[in-house]
């Protein structure tokens, strides 16, 4: 298969997840015989759905080694973390209406947390370069992670306080409600 081919087959995965989650958000909030009920099939295939686009990857090379990864290249795997994230909480919000435990979805872990809204509201290139360059300068020790908003047995370092606190004053809609959740869940 060559390269142009297999980065559509992973575009067309990005794309099925996405409106499969969509579809498994309308059946959940469109009550039959008055309460939200999801089919258990529905869900097992979001999650097989959403394995299989881990497994393709959800960190660009460069995002990886510190350094400032195509713009597209970064749009597709925010993008790929960001339907991983939503389907995450989409399962919690339905296992929290039956009744059943939320949990933490370790394998996540090491994932960077939701982009800043200047990245995501960047019209152009250019402006998404400078402020990538302007991220990588800011977080010189990494990025924060998704792993480093949950709860530990330890109490938080100072230093990762003020990360949690620089990356909250830049997040964008999508991290700030993820945020919340987990804030919420945790009692944080």
């Amino acid at each position: 298969m060559n390269e142009k081919s297999a980065e559509a087959n992973h575009m067309d995965l990005l794309a099925t997840v996405q409106s499969y989650l969509l579809y498994a958000i309308m059946l959940y909030f469109t009550p039959r015989s008055g309460s939200n009920y999801i089919e258990q099939d529905t869900l097992i295939q979001l999650q097989a759905l959403a394995a299989d686009l881990a497994s393709k990857g959800t960190l660009c090379w460069a995002e990886a080694h510190g350094s400032r990864p195509e713009w597209e290249a970064w749009i597709v795997a925010s993008a790929r973390r960001r339907t991983l994230f939503a389907a995450y909480l989409f399962d919690n919000l339905v296992n929290f209406y039956l009744g059943s435990p939320s949990y933490i979805a370790k394998e996540l872990a090491g994932l960077p947390a939701p982009g800043s809204k200047q990245l995501w509201d960047a019209p152009t290139r250019h402006s998404w370069n400078a402020a990538y360059n302007q991220q990588l300068s800011q977080w010189t020790d990494g990025q924060l992670l998704i792993n480093d908003l949950w709860p530990r047995a330890e109490l938080p370092s100072d230093s990762l306080k003020r990360k949690v606190d620089q990356w909250l004053s830049s997040v964008d809609e999508f991290g700030m409600m993820l945020y919340s959740v987990i804030s919420h869940t945790y009692n944080r």
